[in-house]
């Protein structure tokens, strides 16, 4: 009899274990991280530094440079401004577009000899004052890592100046002209959020100016050619550049 009462005892302990495990309350599992929301306005600040190679013709020329006559040229320098764009992303897809401006410190110097008059030298700069371009970006989200591809448009502004000097070094005529350079841009980079609203990016862009720009460089001083006459370049230059910058979103979660 104390056998069976044991038992029975026993069994109604085991039966009562999950009924006991049931009466505690269970421990809610830990909150998942939200996942970062590229969809959005910003506005941000970038800077950078630019390297290029580029050519200048001349359409019309002079007797020491003639027509046809083509120089080298290797523009760099930094430069510094600001963008503006949106994002839309679905799934970890990221489909944006972007205007930035930026002021540039972009220059290149260079001296030429006539290919005619020997120790008749032509010293040219030019200097982009400023840099603006319009992009579609196309990017693919890891969470607050987004990396992409961007193109599109391309100009700036282009202003060069020219003396020329003969063999004893004086100076003989000098040139000015300004203009708006066009072209095609592309590139890719980085983006990191460190914040719902904040994020930096590190970027790659190729510019492109294709020989469809021409300058107009006018003479304004007295020499050999009269005040007011015209040279025309056409123009062909790319860069590279690498920019960082830093960008605000207006919404996030």
């Amino acid at each position: 009899m104390r056998k069976a009462i044991c038992l029975v005892s026993a069994l109604a302990a085991i039966t009562s274990v999950p009924v006991l495990a049931a009466d505690y309350p269970v421990k809610a599992p830990a909150n998942v991280a939200t996942a970062y929301n590229w969809t959005g306005f910003y506005i941000g600040i970038h800077g950078g530094y630019a390297w290029g190679d580029g050519t200048t013709e001349n359409i019309t020329g002079s007797t020491n440079f003639p027509a046809g006559l083509i120089r080298d040229r290797h523009p760099s320098g930094p430069f510094a401004g600001g963008q503006i764009g949106a994002n839309y992303q679905f799934g970890q897809w990221v489909l944006g577009i972007e205007a930035d401006l930026a002021a540039s410190g972009i220059e290149g110097h260079e001296v030429e000899e006539s290919p005619v008059t020997p120790g008749v030298l032509s010293h040219t700069s030019g200097r982009y004052p400023w840099i603006a371009t319009v992009t579609g970006r196309l990017g693919y989200a890891m969470n607050n890592i987004l990396f992409y591809g961007k193109g599109g448009g391309v100009w700036s502004g282009h202003e060069a100046a020219s003396f020329t000097t003969n063999a004893s070094g004086t100076v003989t005529t000098m040139t000015r002209g300004s203009e708006t350079l066009s072209g095609w841009t592309a590139g890719g980079g980085i983006e990191i959020g460190l914040h719902p609203n904040i994020s930096i990016k590190a970027e790659y862009d190729h510019y492109d100016f294709g020989p469809s720009n021409v300058q107009r460089l006018v003479y304004f001083s007295t020499g050999t050619i009269p005040v007011g006459t015209v040279n025309t370049r056409k123009i062909q230059d790319t860069m590279d550049l690498f920019k960082i910058g830093l960008n605000w979103k207006f919404s996030g979660r």
